[in-house]
């Protein structure tokens, strides 16, 4: 059962960094959400796109005895390659700007 709560940690952090890194994005005009649900919450407002990650993490919490450790681990994955995606992006960026005069 930690393992799951481990799993569930590392996944709301991944998330929330995600919205971090990607409101970042947008506003620097370098990406667009291309996740239909997100780009839907992201047209009433930044903060629409944290409260469904926080809404997310709090449903895994509730249903946490049901659902399997491989299942949050997938998700935990998952949302970590997109997080590094999103960080990889604006280090591209960030440094494409840093050696330009």
């Amino acid at each position: 059962m930690n393992d799951k709560w481990l799993a569930l940690a590392c996944f709301s952090l991944a998330s929330l960094a995600d919205a971090k890194i990607t409101d970042t994005l947008i506003g620097l005009g370098i990406a667009k959400e291309f996740n239909p649900v997100m780009a839907w919450a992201q047209d009433f407002g930044p903060s629409c796109m944290w409260l469904i990650k926080i809404a997310a993490s709090l449903l895994l919490m509730v249903l946490i005895r049901k659902v399997s450790f491989h299942f949050l681990l997938a998700l935990t994955a998952g949302m970590t390659l997109v997080l590094a995606w999103n960080c990889g992006l604006l280090a591209v960026w960030y440094f494409s700007n840093c050696f330009v005069s």
